[in-house]
């Protein structure tokens, strides 16, 4: 999914494995196996209609996951189980103490994310779309289908696939970055 859909989603794009709504509060923590799909409305692949599922699971509890910790999020950002905004990721006001009623652009999530990963000293020139290329390259690494891979980000053409699946595409950005940070160390 783009930067920017994921700054759009509300919890009207979340639906339960049956296709019924979501239904707030979620049990904390959401058991192992756990299935939500999200569904956004409008995409830059689908407009004015939702569209096709993204399937998130919560993960076998070897690692944490973005639906494993859905539930502690929303209790945290929405503690009446009353939506304060309709987006589920939305930008801080000026003061840093609550959160604007608007949806998070790609920009304010790759600075958030960039933020967090200099913070944890793990940034190494990532960027938010670097985790849907990611997401890409480890399907076809785990064997699946060029076509499939496609259908599941969204991306109608197989060439455009393919440069998404080309691994020494973003190196030289990395190798740059690596290289700035040793001149940082350095000064």
């Amino acid at each position: 999914m783009r930067g920017k859909n994921c700054g759009g989603v509300t919890l009207s794009d979340f639906f339960q494995p049956d296709g019924q709504s979501l239904k707030l509060p979620l049990r904390s923590p959401l058991p192992m196996g756990s299935l939500l799909t999200l569904r956004p409305n409008g995409t830059k692949s689908v407009k004015g209609r939702r569209s096709g599922p993204f399937v998130l699971t919560a993960g076998d509890g070897t690692a944490p996951s973005f639906l494993g910790r859905l539930p502690a999020y929303l209790k945290h950002r929405m503690p009446d189980n009353a939506p304060g905004s309709a987006f589920l990721f939305s930008p801080l006001t000026a003061d840093r103490r609550q959160f604007k009623d608007s949806c998070m652009s790609a920009s304010d999530i790759g600075k958030r994310m960039r933020h967090h990963l200099e913070q944890a000293a793990l940034y190494a020139g990532e960027s938010s779309h670097g985790f849907r290329k990611g997401q890409m390259q480890a399907l076809s690494a785990a064997g699946t289908p060029s076509a499939d891979i496609g259908k599941k980000v969204q991306i109608n053409t197989a060439a455009t696939v393919e440069k998404y699946l080309d691994v020494s595409r973003h190196l030289p950005r990395l190798e740059q970055s690596a290289n700035l940070k040793r001149l940082h160390a350095q000064v």
